[in-house]
């Protein structure tokens, strides 16, 4: 169990699993900040202490503490373990390989104490490569790609569409947000690598504001070892499972339709994953679910186009037995 003697204003929860290549500066940047009250909880999910010994040299600074998990549970329910065992009024999230500017927590923090009703504030962010320089053209694209471009500091309009279309809330290394206004229950294995856009969902559907800082005040580092860049055959599930829940739980009913598209774009996603890894009837189950999620002759076509050819007569008899042989 985590403990602490103290009740900082924020807690920072680095996230660890088996690269500890680029941790002493996420470390680092999180003791330059000039806002001073808060601590560090590094969860490490490696199932070995992997990053004991790169935490070790820090912990003189009383700012860390030091949290291995006896086996590998993932970073959804690791995360759910080191919020429950915060005892500060704000959590912020910081990937062992990103980093942040000195200002992130002194520029976030204060709308957020300002209004009570502010659940989340975030930033913009630059792009680096494995060995932090800034690639601003990427920087310039990413911005634009999630939305935050002709964003104007302060609290998002149309937060639904910002959140769930554009994607536009850098959670996992750019955000602060108010401990009590996420629901625990709600991170578990199944979010798997998109607890950032699930907690960003689950935020917004309380009815609570995001506030924006147009400055870009950390860093998103591309490497070969990154999560986004890894491959699995089930990698997307975790995407299906995530708009399953939000249609479910019926947060944002004025964008059902939006939903019912992105579920069978994850549904589509996800078979190409199993294609990909040679999992034929996994991959069929999953461009059946992507067209009967929604049908329409786009989705066909796009099946068409993707679906291995060795798959065509068995995919069409799933087809068929689903829609008429009931």
């Amino acid at each position: 169990m985590i403990t602490s003697k103290a009740s900082p204003i924020v807690s920072v929860l680095v996230t660890v699993y088996k690269r500890t290549t680029f941790l002493k500066t996420a470390i680092q940047s999180v003791l330059n900040q000039t806002f001073r009250d808060f601590e560090i909880i590094l969860l490490d999910d490696s199932g070995s202490h992997l990053a004991k010994a790169v935490c070790e040299p820090f912990l003189s600074s009383g700012k860390i503490r030091y949290h291995a998990n006896l086996k590998t549970i993932g970073v959804a329910e690791s995360l759910r373990a080191g919020i429950a065992n915060s005892n500060a009024e704000f959590i912020s999230i910081l990937n062992d390989d990103d980093f942040w500017e000195p200002e992130f927590l002194a520029r976030l923090l204060p709308p957020l104490q300002a209004d009570e009703r502010r659940f989340l504030a975030f930033s913009d962010h630059w792009i680096a490569d494995a060995d932090g320089k800034v690639d601003f053209l990427a920087t310039e694209e990413n911005t634009v790609r999630y939305g935050r471009a002709n964003l104007p500091e302060g609290d998002v309009s149309n937060l639904p569409d910002f959140v769930l279309i554009k994607n536009g809330v850098p959670l996992a290394m750019a955000s602060v947000f108010r401990k009590r206004a996420l629901d625990l229950r709600l991170l578990n294995s199944k979010v798997a690598g998109a607890y950032d856009f699930w907690i960003s969902c689950a935020l917004s559907s309380t009815g609570g504001k995001f506030y924006f800082v147009p400055q870009r005040l950390t860093s998103w580092r591309l490497h070969l070892k990154m999560e986004t860049g890894r491959r699995s055959p089930d990698k997307s599930d975790c995407m299906v499972f995530i708009i399953s829940q939000i249609l479910d739980r019926a947060w944002f009913p004025e964008m059902k339709d939006q939903l019912v598209r992105k579920l069978s774009d994850s549904w589509f996603r996800s078979g190409l994953d199993y294609s990909d890894f040679g999992q034929v009837a996994l991959a069929l189950h999953c461009f059946v679910k992507a067209f009967l999620t929604k049908p329409s002759f786009k989705t066909a076509v796009k099946i068409v186009l993707y679906i291995p050819q060795k798959c065509f007569k068995t995919f069409f008899g799933y087809i068929r037995a689903k829609l008429f042989d009931r």
